[in-house]
């Protein structure tokens, strides 16, 4: 097996999380304009205006775009060719994850459940969230990391349906949640939908969604 020096996970890692947390992507941007110029309520094109300066304050200086720094999520997909330790991903990736928290420097989200304690280091029993995936005939390592903010975590949703119940019942579920939740989870906001499969996996999948650039359609033209 061939050395592979870890220490690029790490870093990776770090400015992955920095990054996530202080650059928004071309496409939001784009979503974002697209929507205030359709907006006609005048308290809400304030807001997007609000918005619009604190992007541009963070581009400027550099700096967080949220205070709210959400809980690391990584989803590593692994080539088939890659030879990789595992435990070593992992271990470079809380790293990583800490010196991010503790060297930027940001505010920790995460709190021991029960006694409500913060160490400031986004690190703890379970964090970062680590989902692996695998690739066929390659031989890299793919890192994709996603700052999930509490206010919308905690409105996530799922709901177990019934063959008879059709994909109308899907969208309605999913259109009533979004006014059931209202402004809770920081809105606007970009809905990820998984459809399928155990509890557990569609909540995993709604989160690859939610890092599908937006207005791309899914690869199956049957959900698309």
């Amino acid at each position: 097996m061939a050395d592979i020096d870890y220490q690029i996970v790490e870093d990776a890692a770090k400015e992955l999380y920095i990054r996530a947390l202080c650059d928004l992507p071309p496409d939001v941007r784009e979503a974002l304009k697209r929507a205030y110029d359709k907006e006609t309520n005048p308290t809400a094109r304030e807001v997007f205006k609000a918005i619009f300066k604190t992007i541009e304050v963070a581009d400027e200086h550099k700096t967080l775009i949220c205070q709210d720094t959400g809980l690391p999520i990584y989803m590593v997909k692994i080539g088939s060719q890659f030879p990789w330790n595992g435990f070593q991903i992992k271990k470079r990736l809380d790293i990583g994850t800490r010196r991010a928290t503790q060297e930027f420097p940001f505010r920790g989200s995460s709190t021991h459940t029960l006694t409500r304690v913060n160490p400031q280091t986004s690190v703890g029993e379970g964090l970062p969230v680590i989902h692996y995936d695998f690739i066929e005939d390659a031989d890299h390592l793919d890192i994709l990391m996603i700052p999930k903010g509490s206010g919308s975590e905690n409105m996530s949703k799922m709901k177990m349906f019934y063959p008879a119940h059709g994909i109308s019942a899907l969208k309605k579920f999913v259109i009533d949640t979004v006014f059931e939740t209202g402004a809770n989870p920081c809105p606007p906001g970009i809905i990820g939908v998984g459809l399928g499969g155990t509890a557990d996996l569609v909540m995993k999948l709604a989160k690859e969604a939610i890092a599908r650039p937006v207005g791309q359609r899914h690869h199956d033209p049957e959900i698309a």
